[in-house]
């Protein structure tokens, strides 16, 4: 975890410390409870319930803390003259089954399972005279255990709109933003993989304006070592910045155009490095330009195009990184995917972060009611350029069709097939696999 991180993690335990030390009440009796000093003193409230997760609330009326003179019981006033967290303790779990096919020379990539992602955490409102967005996340990622998000997140702030300090997602590119429980495919389109930033530590701010029809963020972070991004680049920090115009938001016929762009520029680069899976993650990556150790500043270009229309989705992304020093190298790629609901649904859109939201079936399965949740199918290419001057990383066109199978709001399954073409490389031949994911999460 980066020092950012740590701090964030330091100040939620603090937060965290100081509501656990005193007695709480039993779940069954949320109400405020009588202390020896007197009818008026409250004492500590606890409550929760299960909703797709734990949903909890712990409060203390500011007048068991401090005297408040000339004042009655706070309990009837709004939370925000509180303090208490309210949030969610959750789980996801992805778990992945693939089998591959090589042709025109390539090596023979194994079958083969994992446990993709086993994610733990809680994340919530912390209210004490207006209110904070946290998380903390624990992760188990290709037998790795990695920090997650861990942040403080002030909201409604005047001109900056928000402040996060920790460890997050940096602003840049709407697939990479977008939470892994709500992408359209299992993976990242190829250029998101190699070019998209990683998990980091640092500070944002920004958020949305002109009635959430703009967002804007700017972020100074320090890349994690991580192994769910294709950028291993390595430096002293990271400026990452992203804006985002909605043309058209027509909710009542859901109907939008989304627009954006985001740039990432490294500076004082200890090496730059890109590689990207085929869109299968229990694959290797089979184009990487290796560590540029020569290189002293990398930057980064993002375009992103979607239009929602009912049941339809149409998303598209372009991605540019120069690389200068010596044995300077410019990489590209694209992707463009279309998604359709079968039975209706249209993709929800987040307009506070202009990313996908959450996709609930209007009518899950269940035996009693005849329903049986809801069918998406999706088609993406997608291309990534890695070879330039006296770097051979590589190049990569896929194909891959998605069916995914949403239960319910926590649980679905995915097929897909996809097929990948590998050239400008010594072991370059083209990829055919197929490939399944059950994924039950409570967020």
């Amino acid at each position: 975890m980066g020092i950012l991180g740590r701090v964030a993690a330091v100040v939620l335990v603090a937060c965290s410390w100081s509501t656990v030390r005193a007695d709480v009440p039993a779940p069954e009796a949320p109400a405020a409870q009588t202390d020896a000093a007197g009818p008026e003193a409250k004492r500590w409230i606890w409550s929760w319930k299960w909703d797709d997760g734990v949903r909890y609330h712990l409060e203390i009326p500011f007048d068991s803390v401090w005297v408040v003179p000339d004042r009655g019981p706070l309990l009837d006033e709004p939370i925000e003259k509180r303090l208490a967290f309210v949030g969610t303790i959750g789980a996801r779990v992805q778990v992945d089954g693939a089998g591959y096919a090589s042709t025109r020379g390539l090596e023979d990539v194994d079958n083969g399972g994992e446990l993709r992602r086993l994610r733990f955490g809680t994340r919530g409102v912390y209210y004490l005279l207006g209110h904070v967005s946290y998380a903390l996340d624990v992760e188990l990622i290709d037998s790795s255990f990695e920090v997650g998000d861990v942040y403080l997140w002030w909201k409604g702030l005047p001109v900056i709109q928000r402040f996060k300090i920790g460890n997050f997602t940096p602003p840049m590119s709407l697939e990479s933003l977008t939470s892994s429980r709500d992408t359209v495919f299992m993976e990242t389109a190829l250029p998101v993989e190699a070019l998209g930033p990683a998990r980091s530590s640092g500070v944002q701010i920004g958020g949305p304006v002109l009635d959430q029809r703009v967002t804007w963020a700017l972020s100074f972070v320090r890349t994690l070592g991580t192994t769910d991004q294709g950028d291993k680049s390595k430096a002293g920090g990271r400026a990452v910045g992203r804006i985002t115009w909605l043309p058209e938001d027509d909710r009542e016929r859901a109907r939008l155009w989304h627009v954006g762009a985001g740039a990432s520029v490294l500076f004082s680069a200890e090496n730059v490095r890109f590689e990207s899976r085929p869109e299968s993650h229990v694959a290797p990556s089979l184009v990487d330009t290796g560590e540029l150790r020569a290189a002293d500043q990398s930057t980064i270009f993002d375009l992103e195009l979607m239009h929602i229309r009912g049941p339809w989705l149409f998303l598209g992304e372009g991605l540019g990184a120069t690389v200068s020093g010596a044995g300077s190298a410019t990489f590209w790629g694209a992707y463009a995917l279309a998604a359709y609901s079968l039975t209706g649904e249209s993709q929800p859109y987040d307009r506070t972060s202009g990313i996908l939201d959450k996709f609930v079936p209007a009518r899950p399965f269940s035996w009693h009611d005849g329903t049986w949740g809801a069918l998406r199918v999706a088609g993406r290419v997608s291309h990534v350029d890695l070879t330039d001057g006296p770097v051979a990383g590589g190049r990569e066109t896929n194909l891959t069709a998605d069916l995914t199978w949403f239960v319910n709001s926590w649980l679905l399954f995915k097929i897909e097939y996809g097929s990948g073409f590998i050239r400008s490389r010594p072991d370059a031949g083209n990829l055919h696999f197929g490939q399944a994911r059950l994924q039950i999460d409570f967020y």
